[in-house]
């Protein structure tokens, strides 16, 4: 079971990083203290991409690729599936 949280916050987050860090560049110029912002929204911006694009390689390439038995959990070995070279 997937938790549901978790994708509605990888989801959300480059989305609010975004308007952070424009806003910040902005608020930045009234006070120079919003450049911690400027950091603070692209160091999450970059961890949000990098997440994203490890879920999409591993759902593209590792995941699929994994044979049903592993994919449910079931460690054992099929003694049929080995005789056939599956």
């Amino acid at each position: 079971m997937r938790r549901e949280w978790l994708k509605a916050l990888i989801i959300a987050t480059p989305f609010l990083s975004i308007i952070a860090d424009i806003s910040s560049w902005y608020l930045t110029k009234i006070s120079p203290d919003f450049a911690w912002m400027v950091i603070g929204s692209g160091s999450f911006m970059g961890s949000s991409f990098g997440i994203m694009f490890g879920v999409s390689m591993w759902q593209m390439w590792i995941s699929r690729s994994l044979p049903q038995r592993l994919r449910d959990g079931n460690n054992e070995v099929d003694e049929d599936a080995m005789r056939n070279n599956r």
